[in-house]
């Protein structure tokens, strides 16, 4: 093997002391946005001269400065810039050299990192200065929000995207602007409102940075926050009341409701499933409800108190056998559903129920309706025999009828089969 002159490393490289001395702390190197741009927890990320000592800048990095400061120069049209890496990949990273490079440019330190930068971006003037507002999502909470800085540094606790990014723009000012008593408002802001609180932001700094990370988290908040009770329905027969205690992990608790023979049969004869065809996207109903119950607003936690009340009184309802009350209390269920999202239904499945009334004592869409499927109690037997012959003449041509339905005795269960050889 031919010999080298190349030095081994540890001759060219001096390392840290506090590497050497085995005292480096791996959380120096955990990037946190909220930390920085709240000005909390210091660590190698806050200083923007340890920082840039710290960072190489990568071409792609590079790349990024160059088309945000750009922007933010108003040398470009492309508004929105989102970033795909995996876990690990640097987002967080390249977020906070953004924060520094726009938030004071003219403190920048003049070192290698940020030379490298500047001649990349070849800004005439340098880099732009631009207030900045960032929305980390892992940092939301669903309950209390999340503590954010308005400008001249008052904090305040909000949960709604929008209101996080108004009082980082505009402090209180901005939050007016969103709604005029101060307030957080429940829906999302339109987009004239949106460029009247830039135009806001824009009355002190030249430019606008607005940064969101994390943000599966909020999709989680928002598509995946409901549904479970779905899960325990399937794995356990018959019918049960089914609670859990506030927070994660959830620890459920299933009732089994046992029905006396007669109600059980009379409830196999009057339990009727209407297909209505009229179909929708149940996570768009569940994003709705999740932003009025984030807010806390008045009416949905009311909505939210009485739900779980009648739960109790359907099970009530059912030991005793009065399926008329049963029935009633469904159709109570379905007005609290509609004060919850209008959206849940529309004209076609108001009148539908109009129709089934006669012969009903009560019903509503089944789950979140995104199914198109309407549970319902027919008055009698009879009634549901008559209501079936109803549909198919009142609606001839259109998937409205009546399907089969019954309550499984048994949950889900799982069979494997083994062939001759032993194998499955």
């Amino acid at each position: 093997m031919a010999k080298t002159n190349a030095k081994p490393w540890h001759q060219v490289v001096q390392l840290r002391d506090d590497i050497t001395n085995q005292e480096l702390s791996q959380k120096q190197f955990a990037a946190d946005l909220y930390d920085v741009v709240m000005d909390v927890n210091p660590g190698v990320y806050h200083d923007p001269r340890e920082f840039f000592a710290l960072t190489y800048p990568t071409v792609k990095l590079r790349d990024l400065a160059r088309d945000v400061t750009h922007r933010l120069a108003g040398k470009s049209e492309k508004a929105v810039r989102q970033l795909h890496m995996t876990f690990g990949g640097g987002k967080t990273h390249s977020l906070i050299t953004l924060v520094h490079l726009v938030n004071d440019p003219a403190s920048l330190p003049d070192i290698p990192a940020v030379q490298q930068f500047k001649a990349h971006c070849a800004l005439e003037g340098g880099f732009p200065k631009a207030r900045v507002a960032a929305v980390v999502f892992d940092r939301l909470d669903a309950e209390m929000g999340m503590e954010v800085k308005a400008p001249d540094g008052t904090k305040a606790m909000l949960k709604m995207p929008w209101s996080l990014i108004a009082w980082q723009l505009a402090g209180e000012a901005g939050l007016k602007l969103l709604k005029q008593d101060g307030t957080e408002r429940a829906s999302p802001p339109a987009t004239g409102v949106m460029e009247d609180l830039l135009k806001l932001a824009r009355k002190d700094v030249p430019s606008v940075l607005i940064l969101f990370d994390e943000v599966l988290c909020l999709e989680q908040m928002l598509t995946t926050g409901g549904g479970w009770q779905d899960q325990v329905g399937g794995l356990t027969g018959g019918i049960k009341l089914v609670t859990t205690r506030p927070g994660l992990p959830q620890v459920i608790h299933v009732e089994p409701v046992t029905l006396s023979p007669r109600t059980a049969a009379d409830l196999a004869a009057r339990l009727l499933l209407v297909y209505t065809g009229q179909q929708r996207l149940a996570k768009n109903l569940l994003r709705n409800v999740m932003i009025r119950w984030m807010t806390r607003d008045p009416e949905m936690v009311w909505i939210q108190a009485e739900i779980a009340r009648l739960a109790v009184a359907m099970r009530d309802a059912l030991r005793t056998g009065d399926l008329d009350a049963f029935g009633a209390l469904l159709s109570e269920h379905w007005s609290l559903n509609k004060r919850m999202d209008p959206g849940c239904t529309n004209p076609f499945i108001d009148a539908l129920f109009a129709i089934l009334d006669p012969h009903i004592n009560g019903g509503k869409l089944a789950g979140a309706g995104g199914g198109g499927y309407a549970i319902v109690i027919a008055r009698s037997p009879t009634a549901a025999r008559t209501l079936a012959e109803m549909l198919a003449a009142r609606y001839p041509g259109t998937p409205v009828a009546l399907w089969p339905c019954s309550v499984p005795e048994e949950g889900l269960s799982v069979e494997i089969g083994f062939g001759e050889a032993g194998l499955p």
